[in-house]
């Protein structure tokens, strides 16, 4: 049952949760009210009969006295029937000291109060006896029962009364509450709406109309997000436009350029690469970036051996954050050729931080081939015995063999 209850709760909303435990207390309240109410009510009427018994008992002998001396029995019952005539008074009976007795009882008051009010609260008739003696001599006795029912009648319409008042009260407090409630919903209905419109991209205020201050203070400051958001969407796609703009422009800039370029972060992982690069080494963009340029194409030497990082030159200027320049390095190509650049690196810095660094490399293959075979050219004319002279378009002799 407690898990019943406890998945219940956790299932309504917060306003539901308040509506209830406010109900619930108004009704506490409300009920508690009516029963210190009415238990007072019945202390008090409880206490009227005691007084109206003790009364009885005091008056009645002396009322009774001169006939109980005499013994007029027929004087002392009708007395008895003119007494219980008397209010409250429900039932007399008159012992005498033979142990004779005589009784008179009035007729039972209707009774509008059910039996278990009565006995919740205590309405109960009441009893008492006193004896007769008049001058030291015992006469007999009385005994006495007043009746608690015209009280507890009465207790029991102020009862009704009392709680058709409480339940009026408890249902327009319910009703206010209800419609405070079911306004503030309203509102927070449209805040969730307007909410989720915004995470949709959809920026519209909501339109408030009434309710509660403090849910009017939660629209108008929702709103007021919804204009500083659109004036900031504003801006950023003015600022996304701009980027876009100077990435295209440092995107054909560098794509123009004759020369391979790419940039490494602080651990050498290659963030950017234009294609020439990509032309020279036979990579696609999408295989190189992301990647980490020494294992890439940089891990070995001319003759195989392999460079570890800590040793890699490009690694240490990206460490040491200097400028550098090679044009003795090899690089490895997509289909595993090595291939002699001239590169050049330098940081990136921004606000006094290091970022990374950017690379620039050419292909000298040709150039290398082209000085080997000048080199070739020139120890065969070095080793000829016959007489060479080289001479410009002007007939200046620029150079000449040992044979000459």
């Amino acid at each position: 049952m407690k898990r019943i209850f406890i998945s219940i709760w956790a299932h309504l909303s917060f306003a539901h949760r308040i509506f209830i435990a406010i109900s619930f207390s108004l009704l506490f309240a409300g009920g508690l009210i009516l029963i210190m109410l009415t238990k007072q009510d019945a202390k008090d009427a409880l206490h009227d009969l005691e007084m109206q018994k003790e009364q009885t008992l005091k008056m009645l002998p002396i009322f009774l006295s001169e006939s109980i001396v005499i013994g007029d029995y027929e004087t002392i019952q009708q007395q008895l029937n003119g007494y219980v005539t008397s209010p409250y008074v429900q039932n007399i009976v008159f012992y005498d000291a033979k142990g004779k007795s005589l009784q008179s009882s009035d007729a039972d008051e209707p009774k509008d109060t059910p039996q278990w009010f009565e006995t919740l609260f205590g309405l109960c008739d009441s009893y008492g006896q006193t004896h007769i003696s008049i001058g030291g001599i015992d006469y007999g006795s009385i005994a006495v029962r007043l009746s608690i029912q015209s009280f507890s009648n009465r207790i029991w319409n102020d009862f009704r009364v009392h709680f058709g008042v409480m339940f009026a009260i408890i249902l327009l407090d319910f009703l206010g509450l209800w419609l405070t409630l079911y306004r503030s919903l309203e509102q927070l209905s449209a805040l969730e709406q307007s909410t989720i419109d915004l995470g949709n991209g959809y920026f519209a205020p909501i339109q408030l109309q009434g309710g509660l201050r403090e849910t009017a203070k939660v629209v108008n400051a929702f709103n007021l997000m919804i204009e500083k958001v659109k004036t900031t969407q504003k801006e950023l796609q003015d600022t996304s436009d701009e980027m876009k703009q100077r990435k295209h422009w440092i995107e054909t800039i560098i794509n123009s350029l004759d020369e391979g370029v790419y940039a490494v972060d602080l651990e050498g992982i290659i963030l950017l690469v234009n294609a020439k690069a990509c032309s020279i080494l036979g990579y696609t963009e999408e295989e190189m970036i992301g990647k980490q340029a020494h294992r890439l194409f940089h891990s070995h030497t001319l003759n195989g051996a392999i460079i570890p990082l800590e040793e890699c030159p490009m690694y240490k200027a990206l460490v040491t954050k200097s400028a550098w320049k090679n044009d003795t390095e090899y690089f490895t190509c997509k289909d595993s050729r090595m291939i002699p650049v001239e590169i050049f690196g330098n940081s990136i810095v921004y606000e006094n931080q290091a970022l990374g660094m950017v690379f620039a490399f050419r292909d000298i293959g040709e150039r290398k081939a082209l000085e080997e075979k000048m080199k070739l050219l020139s120890t065969a004319l070095e080793a000829t015995t016959n007489a060479v002279v080289i001479t410009n378009k002007d007939a200046i002799i620029e150079w000449v063999s040992k044979g000459f």
